[in-house]
């Protein structure tokens, strides 16, 4: 049998431990520990009490001491004043004995708290004295006699335990003089314990309390009310014996020899300057906190009523003030644990703490299941942007992995269509001279009616469409049916036109056109989804763009080369044909000159003159070809005199064979780097001939500026101009090459090519370069006049 605990005790285990921690029990508790404060204060009050009974008892322990000594003295000063009466009776002063005792008698019955009167002579011999004793006898002995006869003063004597009435007493003694004032004998006086007795009958002393009269080595000398018997004896209490003795007046706490505790009182009772009795009160301690101990008790009685009264009241009053409201409470909290959000108290506002409570937990209810609303929303947020990234991450893909812009055009409308779910996308893009590019597709568009697509001006849309920001417009095709083909719109079921633009660095390229046949025309997310395809979009056919100029400019210096190369050949063949019909026609002219000379010198010498005449005219156009040669491959005055002076006469040589006027304006002051000279020099070649070509010109004027390193060359004509759009075409095997070869001879050395020219207009062409030189050589360079 297994040895562990049983389900059923675990259960009652959990239950118990359950009640434990019940809200009930715990009321409870806290209205215990709410009564252990009161209970606290009722100890300490107790306690209080209880020391100021203590000190109260001892005050007044101490204030009877000291009212008993008070009492000795004041008997002790009346006693002085009967003896020196006594000692002014001539009876006593003679020593009759009868009169003597007359007198003493009277005396003792008028002051009974004394106990004895008695006389003596000089000699110490008692002759006359109250008590019953065999006379005369010698007290001579006796300090207080001999005190007195010597000091002829007031003398006491200290406590004795009489033989006579085993009654301690002191004596008090006076001498008696003569008409000489010399001491006769002495009156005396004894004065016994037993006017404590009435002392203390009077005095307020709880029960069981005593009085004890000892002597300076513990002997109780009197003991009250009952203590006849210790009379003689050593006091008992060793410990506090001590300690008075010691110490002769205060007060401390001890035990008698029955372990009772007690307050002990102590102080002398002054018999004399040298005392040797001390008076002791003792007080029980029980009798000193009699009254306090009763307080404490029906304090106790009280709190513990009062205690299970509140305890009874809170037990039933927290069922139905408290734990009612809780178990409601309790109820909405299992429901909202549960996963029921709508779950709340519906209390009424205004019920205390408790309704502060419930409608915090309302609140908190409510913004709990506004919070879950806003995760939910904020998840399907978080959904559709990753959902968007991904379509843009897609999209991004697939056209940066299009270079040809028909196919990014293409792949442009398939992706926006599939990311934004419509019928159909399209896209135009913004030509300058040149009908704008138009591209529809959509899954469910025919081809037969994609053919027809056309897309709206910018007009249409300007005078139709509303602007939803600042680069997306929106059209309602129901109110604009107008704005596109009747088959696109029913094929599409299009009933917005949805436009956003498609801008690359702040330039306008085109636009994405979507066409929307749901309800709502598009949605913030949609709409920044949009946005984002639009903008790659932009960035795709501008690449797409510049890869196809790219494309065309590589054609275009093909040809340029292709031309170059054709231009070589073509000089080449020109100088060969130059130099085989002109150099070398006149070159075997000159030889057949020559041996004619010969053959003349022998012959007929008259002739030789002649003959050389025709050799020098022929030798001077030989020379002549040769610098026409020359100057048109390189002219010597560019190298020797400078661009401006090359430019001066080319000009003139090149234009005046064809009745055009030519005129140089400049305001060059040095020499420019050579192969700046260079380039404005076959540029202004080209241009030249350009002129010749095609500009039916009448006058053409350069223009030649230097503004520090910025050198600016124009070539201007009057003739008739020409459309730049047809002729700098950047279509491979388009006219306008000659331009293109200035405008790379430009490019070169960092320049640019600027043209102003219109049909009918006259050309202008103006070229600017830098001439930056090298500090350290000062030379030029190149690399520097590029960037």
């Amino acid at each position: 049998m297994d040895g562990g605990p049983q389900p059923g005790f675990v259960r009652k285990i959990g239950a118990l431990r359950a009640r434990l921690r019940s809200l009930r029990l715990r009321v409870i508790v806290l209205l215990i520990l709410a009564l252990v404060p009161a209970f606290a204060l009722m100890v300490f009050t107790a306690s209080e009490s209880r020391s100021q009974a203590i000190e109260e008892t001892q005050l007044n322990a101490l204030r009877l001491t000291e009212l008993a000594a008070a009492n000795q003295r004041q008997l002790i000063d009346g006693a002085r004043d009967i003896l020196i009466t006594l000692a002014q009776i001539p009876a006593i002063q003679s020593q009759d004995r009868a009169a003597c005792l007359f007198f003493l008698s009277n005396t003792l019955m008028q002051h009974p708290l004394y106990a004895n009167f008695g006389a003596a002579d000089s000699a110490g011999n008692v002759f006359c004295m109250t008590l019953p004793q065999r006379l005369p006898f010698s007290i001579a002995h006796q300090g207080y006699f001999q005190q007195a006869m010597t000091q002829n003063d007031f003398s006491i004597s200290e406590y004795q335990v009489s033989e006579t009435n085993s009654q301690a007493m002191i004596t008090l003694a006076y001498p008696v003089l003569d008409t000489d004032n010399e001491p006769q004998g002495i009156v005396f006086a004894n004065l016994d314990l037993r006017w404590l007795g009435p002392f203390v009958n009077a005095a307020p002393l709880p029960e069981n309390s005593t009085l004890r009269v000892i002597d300076r080595d513990g002997i109780i000398l009197a003991s009250y009310p009952d203590g006849e018997f210790e009379i003689g004896q050593r006091m008992p209490e060793s410990a506090t014996l001590h300690l008075i003795l010691s110490e002769r007046a205060g007060l401390t706490q001890g035990r008698d020899a029955n372990g009772m505790a007690r307050l002990y009182a102590y102080t002398p009772l002054q018999a004399g300057a040298d005392s040797n009795v001390t008076m002791i009160v003792s007080i029980p301690t029980e009798a000193a906190f009699a009254e306090s101990n009763r307080i404490l008790k029906r304090n106790l009685v009280a709190l513990v009523i009062g205690a299970v009264m509140a305890l009874s009241i809170a037990w039933a009053g927290t069922q139905f003030f408290f734990l009612r409201q809780v178990n409601s409470l309790v109820s909405v909290t299992q429901r909202l644990s549960a996963g029921d959000l709508s779950a709340r108290t519906h209390w009424a506002p205004g019920q205390g703490e408790l309704g502060q409570l419930a409608s915090a937990f309302d609140e908190m209810a409510a913004t709990l299941q506004r919070r879950e609303q806003e995760q939910l929303w904020a998840q399907a947020q978080i959904q559709q942007q990753r959902e968007r990234a991904e379509a843009l991450s897609r999209i991004a893909a697939r056209l940066n992995a299009k270079l040809e812009l028909d196919s990014v055009l293409q792949a442009v409308c398939d992706e926006t269509s599939r990311a934004l779910k419509v019928p159909a996308a399209g896209v135009v893009v913004y030509q300058q001279a040149e009908e704008d590019l138009f591209h529809l597709s959509g899954p469910n568009l025919e081809g037969a009616i994609q053919s027809q697509a056309r897309p709206p001006s910018r007009l249409q849309l300007q005078a139709a469409a509303t602007r939803l920001d600042q680069l997306t417009l929106k059209v309602d095709l129901t109110s604009h049916p107008g704005l596109i083909p009747a088959k696109i719109r029913r094929s599409l079921d299009a009933r917005y036109l949805i436009c956003a633009d498609l801008v690359h660095e702040d330039n306008t390229i085109g636009r994405l056109d979507l066409y929307v046949s749901k309800g709502a025309p598009i949605s913030e997310g949609e709409l920044t989804l949009l946005k984002g395809i639009a903008n790659g979009a932009a960035l795709a056919i501008t690449n797409a763009r510049l890869y196809t100029a790219l494309r065309i400019q590589e054609q275009v210096r093909a040809d340029l080369l292709h031309q170059v190369i054709a231009a070589q050949e073509e000089e080449r063949m020109r100088i060969s044909r130059e130099l085989h019909d002109e150099t070398s026609q006149s070159l075997t002219a000159l030889m057949l000159g020559l041996d004619t000379i010969n053959i003349a010198a022998r012959s007929n010498i008259r002739h030789i003159k002649g003959h050389i005449h025709n050799l020098k005219s022929i030798t001077a156009d030989l020379l002549s070809n040769i610098h026409r040669l020359i100057a048109d491959l390189r002219p010597s005055l560019l190298d020797d005199l400078g661009l401006v002076a090359a430019i001066e006469w080319y000009g003139e040589q090149r234009l005046r064979q064809f009745g055009v006027s030519f005129c140089l304006n400049h305001t060059l002051v040095e020499r420019l780097p050579r192969p700046v000279e260079t380039v404005l020099f076959r540029i202004v070649q080209e241009g030249l001939t350009n002129i010749v070509r095609h500009a039916h010109a009448s006058s053409v004027v350069v223009r030649l500026f230097q503004d520090h390193g910025l050198v600016t060359l124009e070539i201007c004509d009057d003739g008739v101009g020409f459309d730049p759009q047809q002729h700098f075409s950047l279509e491979p095997g388009g006219r306008g090459l000659g331009l293109r070869g200035m405008q790379e001879r430009a490019a070169i050395l960092g320049g640019t090519l600027e043209m102003e020219t219109a049909i009918g207009t006259g050309t202008t062409i103006r070229i600017r370069l830098r001439t930056y030189h090298d500090e350290g050589t000062g030379t030029y360079d190149p690399d520097t006049a590029r960037r």
